[in-house]
């Protein structure tokens, strides 16, 4: 008997910790997380509305989560955050989101949120009509003053991008339309992300260092110590010793890892000038994957005129 206790014993000690779920979120105007299946909803986790920012204690992971959204029918609406499964982490904006349209109003209150059986209703919808599709993604959090939206939510990562959808609805074309008022493709909107792939995530790290040491006929990024990414973007613009901008901001996206890259003659082809010695060029390099759109690190270097002269500072 005291053998068989010890063998469960060990048996208990090998079963792994199920993975937790973090959800960091909020909606203008509301919004509720489930978990469930690919065909059915099984738990309600709690529900929102703007401003607030919910973060509730994590919970146990499952095949997917949903998230239901809904606005007021007045000016803007959007879905803003980002989950965690175990040491996966993917922001709002990834293309591992998508979207399906209930077709099914809900009352002005994050009390309206559907019941299990009834979002499962429509999720099997979905499922039969091939529903599911990518969601309409406008600014991310950083930017989306400057793009006439709301400011920044402190408290969720700046390069969340807002989505929505726009479900071919003439109210919610053009540029950003989606997140203006007036906008109703067909609410409430059901969202969902397999938290398997969440789990497999992992944030994309930029990381360079720049060759000046011959001179001005030399400038080179090496970005080969960047982690994770798919994509990468290079920026090169004119700066004072402050880190002023002058002048045209150069940038451009490429696809695979970032590796080493001529930053004069990309700089110079696309400002049709020429480098200038002894002076502060400001340098970017932002690295993204599926699960994070977004994560830059900048230099400012002040271009020397002799071989083997360089300075610079990071942030």
């Amino acid at each position: 008997m005291r053998r068989i206790l010890r063998v469960l014993v060990l048996l208990l000690v090998a079963i792994p910790a199920a993975a937790q779920v973090s959800v960091k979120m909020t909606a203008d105007n509301y919004f509720a997380v489930y978990t469930g299946s690919p065909t059915a909803a099984t738990t309600l986790h709690f529900t929102g509305a703007w401003p607030a920012v919910s973060t509730p204690p994590p919970f146990t992971a499952a095949p997917i989560l949903y998230v239901v959204a809904w606005d007021d029918g007045s000016t803007y609406q959007g879905l803003l955050g980002s989950v965690t499964n175990g040491s996966g982490y993917v922001t709002t904006g990834s293309p591992l989101w998508q979207v399906c349209a209930a077709n099914q109003l809900l009352p002005s209150s994050a009390s309206g949120a559907p019941t299990t059986a009834a979002l499962s209703a429509k999720i099997a919808a979905c499922n039969s009509s091939n529903g599911w599709h990518a969601p309409s993604v406008g600014p991310n959090n950083g930017n989306a003053a400057g793009a006439g939206f709301w400011g920044n939510v402190a408290a969720i990562d700046a390069t969340a991008g807002w989505m929505w959808d726009t479900n071919t609805s003439n109210t919610c074309a053009g540029t950003n339309g989606f997140l203006r008022g007036g906008c109703n493709p067909s609410e409430y909107l059901i969202f969902r992300i397999p938290l398997g792939e969440v789990g497999a995530c992992r944030e994309p790290v930029p990381d360079f260092v720049i060759d000046w040491t011959t001179g001005y006929g030399t400038f080179v990024a090496n970005g080969t110590s960047s982690q994770n990414e798919t994509n990468h973007f290079w920026s090169v613009q004119e700066s004072d010793a402050s880190w002023n901008r002058i002048g045209p901001e150069i940038t451009g996206w490429f696809p695979g890892t970032a590796a080493t890259f001529d930053l004069k003659t990309f700089y110079e082809t696309g400002a049709r000038t020429k480098l200038k010695c002894d002076t502060y060029y400001r340098v970017k390099l932002a690295v993204s994957n599926r699960c994070v759109s977004w994560r830059d690190t900048s230099k400012l270097v002040k271009l020397k005129c002799c071989a083997g002269e360089v300075s610079g500072t990071t942030r």
